[in-house]
Formats: C-alpha cells, sequence, structure tokens
C-alpha cells in the first residue's frame, strides 16, 4: 500500500488515501513494543477507513506497516521510517498517533533519539500509553477482546501477513501471560483498541456501501 496525504476540496483538511486504490483513511495509528529478551520489539501501523460499517459501526483497519528487531536502537530506526508516504510529502511518515508502553525503561531511549530526529527535520515519536497500559502488568487476555470483535461474525482488520497472523494466533493459546510477552500481538492490540476506544473525530458519519472485505477473519 502506498500512502499519500492530499487535501480535501471541501473541507480543506489534509487527508491520508491509497494513491493506488483512492481508499481514504480517518487516521493512522501505530502501536510500538519493546524487545521482550531475545524476542524482537515490534512496530505495527494501522490505517482506518473513513467509511464505517452501516450496521455495527466498525472502520475496518488495515496493515500497512510492520518491522520487528531485538535491538532497540534499530528498532526505533524502523519506527522512524514506518508507513512513509509518496508524492509531495515523500519523507515524511503518514502514522499520526503512537502508542505503546512509555513507563518501559526502554523508553528512556525515546529521548536523544527524538532529539536526533528533531535535528534531522523529521517527525518525532510521541509514545502515548496504550488503553489499559500503566505501572501493573497487562494480560492478553485483557486484550483479546478488541481482536474478537473485529475478527468473529465480521471481517473489521486486514493484515495480509501471515507472519503476524501466526503469532497472533500462537499467543491465543496462552491468553493470561502478560501481553508483552508477545511484542508483535501486544503492538497490534494496542493499535486496535486505541482505534476503539478513541473513535476518530470527523465531519459526518460516512458509510460503506456493498459487500465487506473478501478476507475472512484477518
Amino acid at each position: 500500500m502506498k500512502l499519500e496525504a492530499y487535501v480535501e476540496p471541501v473541507s480543506g483538511l489534509t487527508r491520508i488515501r491509497d494513491r493506488e486504490t483512492r481508499m481514504r483513511f480517518t487516521r493512522v495509528v501505530a502501536g510500538l513494543c519493546w524487545p521482550k529478551g531475545t524476542t524482537p520489539g515490534a512496530v505495527v501501523a494501522l490505517a482506518e477507513d473513513v467509511a464505517a460499517d452501516p450496521v455495527d459501526g466498525y472502520r475496518t483497519l488495515r496493515l500497512v506497516d510492520y518491522e520487528s528487531h531485538a535491538d532497540v536502537e534499530r528498532l526505533l530506526e524502523l519506527a522512524a521510517d514506518a508507513a512513509p508516504l509518496v508524492g509531495e510529502w515523500a519523507g515524511r511518515s503518514a502514522i499520526t498517533v503512537w502508542v505503546g508502553n512509555p513507563f518501559h525503561p526502554y523508553a528512556k531511549r525515546l529521548r536523544t533519539f527524538n532529539e536526533r530526529l528533531t535535528s534531522q527535520g523529521r517527525p518525532r515519536i510521541t509514545l502515548r500509553p496504550a488503553p489499559g497500559v500503566g505501572a501493573g502488568g497487562q494480560l492478553h487476555a485483557d486484550l483479546a477482546p478488541y481482536l474478537t470483535a473485529r475478527v468473529v461474525g465480521r471481517s473489521a482488520l486486514v493484515l495480509g501477513r501471515q507472519d503476524l497472523v501466526a503469532q497472533v494466533e500462537d499467543a491465543g493459546r496462552d491468553i493470561r501471560r502478560h501481553i508483552e510477552d508477545f511484542p508483535a500481538v501486544a503492538a497490534l492490540l494496542w493499535g486496535i483498541a486505541y482505534c476503539d476506544e478513541r473513535k476518530p473525530a470527523i465531519g459526518r458519519r460516512q458509510t460503506r456501501s456493498g459487500s465487506a472485505d473478501t478476507v475472512a477473519g484477518y
């Protein structure tokens, strides 16, 4: 998917769309989860459709980027380059919100990294607490309902990456473990939870007509 920014002629607002399909998105939300031991950390970026389902109101989330690395500095570099825009805004990222665990010890590295990004004229990574993230532990079971709501009985999540789908399925076999034991799954579920808990502020309700996505489940 090639993302580009464009200005809506009526509202004058800058929006994001797929350059090839012209599919429009309300926002691009990225989850960032730090490495856990030898397990690579992960970045998962999701684009949210402008059009909402006319029955249940869900806006489909589509995977636009997925990166992972066990080295924190390399992970942050990958994050800074995630979901790049093409065209007039090339060199910038389509990501509008970063969510994750800003209380993790690795999060302290963001300050120095962001200073470097600023010196290079690149957007900073401002990591917000994902829904449910705090000083205490967060179990996979706490976030699993967000995934279930999108893939059981509806197709409101399109991943298209079998490696990520496999990790989601593996983690689902042990939902009593801490979500950050599964960094890629944590990054994904944090992004989904943010979108579902904080609805986009758009001018009017828009609905999607026609059939649902042909991809069943994920």
